[in-house]
């Protein structure tokens, strides 16, 4: 399967991953979930997460990083592969890590976690019976509440132009 999603985001096999994905969460009951962070305007970095029902998200895997001149299919089937590489299982304890230890902010190349947090848009993904829901926020808001939020379908280049209009969203309501 690795190796169709692989040849999928080469754009040798279109509609593989979001296959993967409807196959994926109907394996694990659950919705899917991945983050994407607009970096400074310039950069996209895409995680997969680890999660569990009634159990904190932990980004897992590696990340894939995209410059923002990306095409909108191109993102759109980076977030979908994330999805799709989402972890059913309970996140071991993350206390012995440090800040400094995450691996989106090493990407970013920022030159602090700090710079990293407020330079960033985080999205959400996550997959719903009818597509999926993002929901973009930033370093300096209540928790829980999105500056702006969507919906798309599994389509890579409809879901990578939704990523860019929520997250243009979510920078135009704190502007």
């Amino acid at each position: 399967m690795f190796g169709r999603l692989l040849a999928a985001l080469r754009g040798e096999q279109h509609g593989s991953v979001f296959e993967a994905v409807i196959a994926k969460r109907q394996r694990f009951g659950m919705e899917l979930s991945a983050t994407l962070y607009c970096y400074a305007g310039r950069t996209y970095i895409v995680t997969s997460v680890m999660t569990a029902p009634g159990e904190l998200m932990v980004e897992t895997g590696n990340p894939s990083v995209l410059p923002v001149a990306t095409i909108d299919a191109a993102i759109g089937e980076a977030a979908l592969w994330h999805l799709a590489q989402m972890v059913k299982r309970r996140p071991s304890t993350q206390r012995e890590r440090k800040l400094t230890d995450w691996t989106v902010y090493q990407l970013s190349g920022a030159k602090s976690v700090r710079a990293f947090t407020s330079a960033s848009i985080s999205v959400m993904l996550e997959t719903t019976p009818t597509g999926i829901a993002l929901s973009a926020r930033g370093a300096h808001i209540v928790e829980g509440e999105p500056w702006a939020t969507t919906t798309a379908p599994l389509d890579p280049a409809a879901l990578g132009v939704a990523i860019r209009q929520v997250i243009a969203d979510a920078e135009a309501s704190v502007a």
